[in-house]
């Protein structure tokens, strides 16, 4: 095993981030970067103070750019060349690609974690998990 791979991923347990309102550490794995249904913005909750939060929606949609755009360049790259098999390429290149960058993007390039505050133009603050 590289040496670089024993410092990035070999403890991603023991990685955390910073709820932005108790300062309480969040696992690494309940941060959420994706986007959701109807391209919305999934959000997790903050163990300590109960509060529902989320990372920004340009990190969100720069991960879901990114995979796309990568399932689709690496088979034109590779001159993968019958339409039918680039197609089967880019849609199980999407899936991998998916899986890596939740995964990995977190690693390098660490979300910055927002409260959510709802799409409803809501002036209560930040909302609370049950």
């Amino acid at each position: 095993m590289s040496i670089f791979f024993k410092l990035t991923f070999s403890n991603l347990r023991a990685r955390t981030f910073k709820c932005p309102l108790c300062n309480a550490e969040i696992p690494y794995f309940d941060v959420n970067i994706s986007l959701g249904r109807y391209w919305k913005r999934e959000t997790f909750q903050c163990r300590t103070c109960k509060y529902i939060l989320c990372v920004p929606k340009a990190y969100a949609w720069a991960v879901t750019g990114g995979g796309i755009l990568a399932s689709i360049l690496i088979p034109l790259l590779l001159g993968i060349r019958p339409w039918i098999l680039f197609l089967v390429v880019v849609l199980l290149g999407q899936f991998v690609a998916g899986m890596l960058a939740g995964w990995c993007i977190k690693v390098f390039f660490p979300p910055k974690i927002l409260p959510f505050y709802g799409d409803d133009l809501s002036i209560r603050g930040p909302l609370r998990g049950a």
